[in-house]
């Protein structure tokens, strides 16, 4: 009876089997593997641009190019969005119909 309940318990674990010290490890699979490696060499591509952000000169004629692109377009959208909106008005223009005279100055 005792060697029966002996062999009964071996395969068991003592207290909680997902922490502590004798918890049982995750086993790996191979879909972690690839996970990880995809991850850390992203993150070296990540760093090789952060250690190498100069251009080269075919880079550089290149990329003015498509600024000139954005800018046009960022001007059409600009003022696409001013059109809906009256012009600008001072405070001169707004009130100018207040002197169209002036008499009180040249009073003599």
């Amino acid at each position: 009876m005792r060697l029966t309940l002996v062999n009964f318990f071996k395969g068991q674990y003592r207290g909680n089997m997902f922490s502590g010290k004798r918890k049982v490890p995750n086993k790996i699979r191979y879909w972690m593997r690839r996970d990880l490696i995809e991850d850390i060499q992203r993150e070296e591509q990540n760093m090789l641009w952060l250690r190498h952000h100069y251009l080269s000169k075919e880079q550089v004629k290149g990329y003015r190019y498509d600024l000139q692109k954005n800018e046009e377009f960022f001007k059409k959208v600009i003022d696409a969005k001013k059109s809906n909106f009256p012009k600008h008005v001072t405070v001169e223009t707004h009130l100018g119909y207040l002197r169209h005279l002036d008499s009180w100055e040249n009073f003599k």
